[in-house]
């Protein structure tokens, strides 16, 4: 399921606020709680009521995403997107409308959760549901430049966006997928689930199929597909630009079977399976190398380290020691 967006951790020296809009908030208002200068004459629209934003303050300017506010409670396209230069003073504004995100749903076009930058581009993550979102990847110019079915995790100082997959919400099993976006090729590279499965999450897949059965899955309206369980990503995603490694951990989750006894052997206290994913040389044509440790066993090897010393050369090195 996706997480509370402010819970994500994400490497940058700019500054997020995502707030819910007071009764009667106008844009001017937003970018002055910020720290931004506003006048009638640098932001025309200053006085222009507006909801569900956010706000990206760096060293260049100040970024703000919304939508106008009807006074009926709906999103009513189009998102608005506003850069204000901190330098010049110079304001600029892009309408994103349903055609400007095409072939994307237009479900994508849903409140603005979050403004963020990686490398060049602007990342405007909006929510559609618990379990879906769309990150917009805009240009200098604020012109949309691709949709992603997702929302974004981490990014490389080149560019490239980690993100996970949205999913259908109201589904029996919510199976994690990781993809990176190069907004330099516009191509999208899929990591996770690792293919073919190695050891571990192939047992888990092993010993989950050895608990399904027919008569369940009818009842539930499960696909009892051994490949799709439910799984999440603990804590953050890190990368590396020194090494170009990215590790996280992904729970799986045990409980899967246990909502009235129907298997006995799993019960609903029962622990989810913590695995630590690292990979690297994710930049080539050849598969990445990818390496599936128990996050307890490497825990046990490599002492409390932090998860981002596990992209660092030294203990990268180690774990892919042949």
């Amino acid at each position: 399921m996706k997480g509370l967006p402010l819970a994500r951790l994400w490497p940058t020296i700019a500054t997020l606020v995502c707030v819910a809009p007071a009764a009667g908030e106008t844009l001017g208002d937003a970018l002055r709680a910020s720290g931004a200068r506003v006048t009638a004459e640098t932001v025309p629209e200053a006085r222009v009521p507006i909801t569900s934003y956010s706000v990206l303050r760096d060293r260049q300017a100040y970024v703000i995403v919304y939508y106008r506010d009807q006074g009926t409670g709906a999103l009513v396209p189009p998102l608005f997107v506003g850069r204000l230069d901190r330098l010049t003073g110079r304001w600029t504004r892009a309408a994103i409308d349903e055609q400007a995100i095409r072939p994307a749903p237009s479900a994508c076009l849903g409140s603005a959760v979050s403004a963020r930058k990686a490398g060049g581009m602007l990342l405007i993550e909006t929510h559609v549901n618990p379990s879906a979102g769309c990150t917009l990847v805009l240009a200098e110019d604020l012109a949309v430049r691709d949709v992603l079915s997702g929302w974004p995790m981490a990014a490389f100082a080149d560019g490239r966006i980690v993100y996970q997959h949205s999913q259908p919400h109201f589904v029996a099993v919510h199976p994690l997928e990781v993809s990176i976006y190069d907004p330099r090729s516009r191509t999208h590279r899929a990591i996770y689930p690792p293919r073919p499965p190695p050891p571990l999450r192939l047992e888990h897949m092993r010993k989950i199929q050895a608990l399904y059965s027919p008569d369940w899955c009818i009842a539930r309206n499960h696909p009892c597909d051994p490949e799709r369980f439910d799984e999440r990503i603990e804590g953050p995603v890190e990368v590396s630009d020194k090494t170009g490694a990215l590790a996280f951990v992904v729970a799986f989750d045990n409980t899967v079977l246990a909502d009235d006894g129907a298997v006995a052997s799993v019960t609903p206290a029962a622990k989810p399976t913590e695995v630590l994913y690292v990979f690297r040389r994710l930049g080539g044509r050849e598969p990445p190398d990818v390496r599936e440790l128990s996050f307890a066993e490497a825990r046990r090897r490599f002492g409390g380290i932090r998860l981002k010393q596990y992209v660092e050369p030294a203990i990268l090195d180690r774990i892919f020691r042949p």
